[in-house]
């Protein structure tokens, strides 16, 4: 990478890719996930030579190396409802297999679709989703909330939490709508999804009631 690459490759949405085939958000969510293990990553690239990405992450001193390593979404104990099933819609493979995993850790059932048509097609195939978890920004001529509208308008129970790596008031201004439903900005952890999850389940339970 160039110095003016190497020096912006960590922020949301840059990408030296051509047009819909990069949206820049995977070193940014690489760095948003070792950031919140309280780690550092750190890359080194040179023209012509290649690029190394090192990254450091804590020890647990509780943790040895004999001792079963449990899986568990930190500050959450437990979903609303243990029984809940979650379709995921993201068109980056990567952000979508992080999603479908903290999911499955929580204890959800979860399906998941590439974009809003794919999810339209699921949902019709599976109609007893409970939860949908949607990006905002994706391509086809779909995006998160018209997908998001479109499913209420077949399903009305259905409940929505949309992601993406712009906050609410950027989304509003570019796409020149409103969201009606929670956003959870990217990168997220599994205790705020959880969190989530159990809050659209419970709204009588949310801090804000």
């Amino acid at each position: 990478m160039s110095k003016e690459t190497l020096g912006r490759a960590f922020e949301p949405f840059y990408t030296t890719k051509d047009k819909a085939k990069g949206t820049g958000l995977g070193l940014a969510m690489s760095y948003g996930f070792v950031k919140q293990s309280r780690g550092f990553i750190a890359l080194d690239s040179e023209l012509g030579k290649g690029t190394s990405v090192d990254i450091y992450l804590p020890v647990d001193e509780e943790v040895t190396a004999d001792a079963p390593v449990e899986r568990k979404a930190v500050g959450v104990t437990s979903l609303a409802d243990d029984s809940t099933c979650v379709l995921v819609v993201d068109d980056e493979p990567d952000l979508l297999e992080v999603a479908v995993s903290y999911l499955e850790d929580l204890g959800c059932e979860v399906l998941s679709a590439s974009g809003g048509n794919e999810g339209l097609a699921v949902l019709a195939r599976n109609p007893e989703v409970d939860i949908l978890l949607t990006d905002i920004v994706m391509p086809g001529g779909m995006n998160g909330v018209v997908f998001a509208n479109e499913a209420r308008n077949k399903f009305p129970e259905i409940k929505v939490i949309y992601t993406s790596g712009s906050p609410s008031g950027v989304i509003e201004e570019t796409a020149n709508t409103s969201l009606d439903a929670p956003l959870i900005n990217k990168p997220y952890n599994r205790e705020v999804l959880g969190s989530m999850v159990n809050q659209v389940l419970e709204p009588s339970k949310s801090p804000n009631n």
